[in-house]
């Protein structure tokens, strides 16, 4: 049988002529389909069979896409060509990335195997034996139990059971884990109960417990040993990924420069913005204590009700100021389609600014339910001033305009997205629009 991209030369070959520079765009559409089929069937969060065949998937499309004559494409295709490349690479490491993770967490769901091996058998349409899963549920139960007693031995510095010490972070992301494997067993036993009167015969009280320790298992991960009591002052709880994936991200990025020379980067940069906080500091009278300077700006905000009004106000004027430049092309529907919307009290946790969520800009703003201190501290965030950029970063030529433009013009790269595309964007047009003194 002929490979993808042989079968899309063949055809291309007795098809009418394509657009120039869309040589591979069927191919990477093509691998796009695929690459969402097979990671939508396998969907187990922890399973090795899974990432074996994401393994064998993504070789194949690697062999296939060096099948290509790069010399002979267009300079468009070659940059798609570059990019699939770069994305095949990436993924693949992604799979290492995955097990290595995975390991981590191993010891926190020793029962892991059996929950997949139960749903993988499923997959398989292969006949379920109802007596010999009961049993399964059964020790799947003794089994979660043994794991939490060991993780509540190395909590309480025991050497019997066999303790397992675990911290914050990797009892989150155990929690969630454990939360994914529940789902995976009550999608494995609904398939048969009340379908199979032996099965639920059978299977429904062992499964009610297995069901329940694992239940209770999550719980005791994120509450007890990460601390999170799913309320307003919980801990927001990182999980860094390590200096080695760091590389690999910034290498998928075709980033040049490793960790520490960004970090050196980022000093330079602050120490410019640094600078420039003394010069508004002196034109405010405050000398170099720019600080306190800050602080003055943060009080300068508008009244209850009054924020939505401010940022439609804002928006207006930096479209007005690209226009009057003829910076950037915004057509007319981009300009029609955005709006704002005000974030709820949980939202604002998460995004105590703001952010551009599909055709509108979400604006955080104190809500009269919250305490006094939680409303002063948004009205600081989100003060006039810092607002007035942050609103051309979300909307033109920000966020709104680049979401429009990039479901326009070759969409089918949207598959190659990044954050230092998505952020970039926004962070150029803040700079232009800064040495424009906007």
């Amino acid at each position: 049988m002929p490979s993808a991209l042989l079968s899309l030369l063949l055809f291309s070959a007795t098809a009418p002529p394509q657009t120039p520079g869309l040589e591979l765009e069927p191919f990477v559409r093509r691998f796009e389909t695929d690459n969402g089929s097979l990671q939508s069937f396998y969907d187990l969060r922890m399973s090795e069979n899974g990432l074996k065949r994401r393994e064998t998937f993504l070789n194949d499309w690697q062999k296939q896409l060096g099948q290509a004559d790069f010399a002979k494409l267009s300079q468009e295709g070659k940059v798609d060509y570059l990019l699939l490349k770069t994305h095949l690479n990436h993924e693949r490491s992604q799979v290492s990335f995955r097990r290595k993770r995975d390991a981590e967490t191993a010891a926190l769901a020793l029962f892991a195997a059996t929950i997949d091996n139960l749903e993988e058998t499923r997959w398989k349409v292969e006949p379920v034996d109802p007596e010999k899963a009961a049993a399964t549920l059964t020790q799947l139960a003794t089994d979660i139990k043994e794991v939490r007693k060991r993780v509540q031995a190395g909590l309480d510095k025991k050497t019997d059971p066999a303790p397992i010490p675990v911290s914050q972070e990797l009892a989150y992301r155990g929690a969630g884990s454990v939360s994914n494997l529940r789902g995976t067993l009550n999608r494995w036993f609904k398939h048969y109960d009340g379908f199979k009167p032996l099965f639920s015969w059978w299977n429904r009280k062992p499964y009610e417990v297995a069901d329940k320790e694992l239940g209770d298992y999550a719980d005791f991960l994120r509450k007890t040993v990460a601390g999170v009591k799913d309320g307003d002052d919980d801990p927001l709880i990182g999980d860094p990924i390590g200096r080695e994936a760091i590389l690999d991200d910034l290498k998928n990025e075709m980033i040049p420069y490793s960790p520490e020379e960004l970090v050196g980067i980022a000093e330079k940069e602050y120490a410019w913005c640094e600078t420039e906080m003394k010069k508004a500091s002196h034109e405010m009278g405050f000398g170099d204590d720019w600080k306190k300077a800050l602080d003055k700006v943060k009080a300068d905000h508008v009244q209850p009700g009054e924020q939505d009004d401010l940022v439609a106000k804002q928006a207006k004027d930096a479209i007005d100021f690209v226009d009057k430049r003829d910076l950037v092309t915004i057509e007319p529907l981009c300009r029609e389609t955005w709006r704002v919307d005000m974030l709820d009290a949980r939202g604002q946790k998460y995004l105590p600014f703001a952010a551009y969520g599909g055709q509108k800009m979400l604006v955080s703003y104190p809500l009269e339910s919250m305490d006094h201190e939680t409303k002063e501290m948004s009205l600081r965030g989100n003060n006039i001033h810092f607002t007035r950029i942050v609103t051309p970063h979300e909307l033109i030529p920000g966020h709104h305009l680049q979401g429009y433009m990039a479901q326009r013009y070759r969409d089918y790269r949207g598959l190659f997205t990044t954050p230092f595309l998505i952020e970039g964007w926004s962070l150029y047009w803040e700079m232009q629009l800064w040495d424009l003194n906007y």
